[in-house]
């Protein structure tokens, strides 16, 4: 896998996949006036006061021998790299839960000025009061000749403030306070006020698709002992206390990118 960055976008590619296949690229967005959840106190942030440590060396397994080709690499060293991503930071996420559905609340709608069709699936997760819907946005290309490689995305003020499209779904679930948005609710009053940040005419007029989801709808961000979102779907074996390696927010976030991806993989009109 290649990671590139362009601008403030960083994603993982394939090139293969791209050249012979095609495939979703998994898109995460950062910008400086986007506002994380605030950190408890106790955190450090001056790199010059943290104690002297030693980063272990990427191509030296954890027995000591040394990674000297791609078989060793793929079948022993990638493991334990992700093993220690996965103990040291972002927690052990589980798999594909059982109960999960599709919903396509609309398919096939002509939109972006006729050179897109809009497509809006609800990913409906768990069962009774933990049940969780998560809201999957979808433009393909109107013109395309068969199965349309695309980009999934994630967004972080509701899928209906990345166009001005009037037809997008506006989000039920809770949303950050700011302009369009009051007691944590969206209002279509934001709609289409985060486009800016998004290239979705130029990625229809190439002939990619694009997909988007709210990270809300899969963990709102802000603290609440992991009893709200994904989370209660998957309740650990004390509630009274969090294991170390116990997945969090970001995890989780990756993990609800993963059952869109999922849903995609069921399209025939996606190259996924």
């Amino acid at each position: 896998m290649l990671w590139k960055p362009l601008g403030f976008i960083t994603f993982v590619m394939n090139p293969t996949q791209m050249q012979s296949f095609g495939c979703f690229l998994l898109i995460v967005l950062f910008t400086s006036s986007f506002s994380v959840t605030a950190q408890p106190k106790g955190y450090l942030y001056d790199e010059s006061k943290v104690a002297p440590y030693e980063l272990p060396d990427p191509l030296v397994c954890l027995d000591g021998t040394k990674v000297t080709d791609s078989k060793a690499w793929l079948k022993k060293r990638r493991p334990e790299v992700l093993s220690l991503f996965e103990d040291e930071v972002f927690g052990r996420s589980p798999g594909k839960p059982k109960a999960m559905r599709f919903e396509v609340v609309e398919e096939g709608k002509e939109a972006l000025g006729g050179k897109a069709m809009r497509k809006q699936v609800v990913i409906h997760l768990g069962k009774g009061k933990k049940a969780l819907a998560v809201n999957l946005l979808v433009y393909l290309p109107r013109k395309a000749k068969g199965p349309s490689a695309g980009f999934l995305t994630i967004n972080f003020m509701g899928n209906h403030t990345v166009h001005a499209d009037p037809a997008i779904r506006v989000p039920t679930s809770w949303v950050r306070n700011g302009n369009g948005v009051k007691n944590n609710k969206a209002t279509a009053s934001s709609r289409g006020s985060r486009a800016s940040r998004w290239a979705i005419d130029a990625i229809i007029d190439r002939g990619y698709a694009f997909a988007t989801v709210y990270y809300g709808d899969i963990d709102p961000d802000f603290h609440d002992g992991y009893k709200n979102g994904i989370h209660p779907l998957f309740p650990p074996k004390d509630p009274k206390k969090r294991n170390p390696t116990d997945w969090a927010s970001i995890a989780g976030w990756a993990w609800g990118l993963s059952r869109c991806l999922d849903y995609l993989e069921t399209d025939s009109a996606v190259d996924a």
